[in-house]
This record gives C-alpha cells, structure tokens and sequence, in this order.
C-alpha cells in the first residue's frame, strides 16, 4: 500500500515538472491554440504560462528540424506529440491544431525559411516572428514579458482574441 502511494506521488512529481502548469489546463473555455518555436526550454516554458488563460500553447518545437517533421502533420490534425514535451497536445488524446504560429527571436532567417517553406500546410496558418534585423549577435533577450505583451498585441490587431471563433488566414505577420 505505501509503495503504491509513494509510486503515484513520483508520477504526479514527474508529471508536473514535465508539463507546465498551463499545459495541464489553466486556460479559459475559448482559449486559441498556438504553436511555438522556442530555442530555450525556460523561456518556452515562461511564455506558455504567460500567455495563459486567453491563449493555449499546444505545440513548442526547439529546432528547425522538429518544426519540418511535426509542425506539418500537426496542422494537418494528425496527433503529434512534441519531442521537446511541452504544450496542451503532450497529453492530450484528441490533438489540436494551431491557429498561429509564433517563432522566437533564436532562429536564424534561414531556419524560419526552412521551416515556413517545409509544408504548404504550413503556410495555411499566421507565423509571427520578431524582424531578423533585431537578431544581431550581442542582442539582449528581451523579458519573456515583454515579448508575449507584444505578441499579445499583433494577435489583438489581427482580430485573433478569444471569443472570435473566426480562424485568420495564412501569412506572415510583422512582429
């Protein structure tokens, strides 16, 4: 009896640290599912919790590889689990498909390329990613904060905001 409440403690343990806390449901009812390209695991995980409850990361990839064999299919509606395991579609039964996609600021140029042209399905919905300009080697990392506050805004202009059922068309659009 211990050892198999001492088992289900681990696996809670395990779960949790595993699955952010707004991965395992702390969104609102009509949150929009986004998939992100995110280099860093720490900032993945910040901006998933901070763009919670309106917004709901299902999908975060942290190379452009990952982006090219499981954003496609994801889109598609086929079940993708994430290699990096973070988002609401790591254990979720019946995956979602994003309405937008949000590429961070550690990918090249050629990388967000690679990835955008990978798949015509790909194309089929928003990318938002900051100018590659603002890339230059040195560049401070913006304040995770800073940066969910802005993508908040370009999704606002756009009309992508909880409670607007209307899924926007595909495109680029400037961050």
């Amino acid at each position: 009896m211990a050892s198999t409440i001492f088992q289900l403690l681990a696996a809670f343990a395990v779960l949790n640290t595993v699955v952010p806390v707004a991965a395992q449901g702390n969104f609102s009812a009509d949150a929009i599912p986004i998939a992100l390209g995110g280099k860093e695991a720490k900032i993945s995980k910040e901006f998933i919790e901070l763009m919670a409850p309106d917004y709901k990361i299902v999908h975060v990839i942290h190379s452009a590889s990952d982006a090219k064999s499981e954003f496609g299919p994801l889109i598609a509606g086929e079940a993708t689990i994430p290699v990096s395991g973070l988002g609401s579609n790591v254990n979720n039964p019946s995956p979602e498909a994003p309405w937008a996609i949000f590429i961070g600021g550690g990918f090249a140029a050629s990388e967000i390329n690679e990835m955008y042209g990978s798949s015509l399905a790909l194309q089929t919905v928003p990318w938002l990613y900051p100018p590659t300009t603002a890339r230059a080697n040195g560049t401070v990392v913006p304040p995770t904060a800073m940066i969910v506050e802005r993508v908040k805004a370009v999704f606002k202009e756009h009309g992508l905001v909880p409670g607007n059922g209307t899924k926007p068309a595909g495109g680029i659009w400037s961050f």
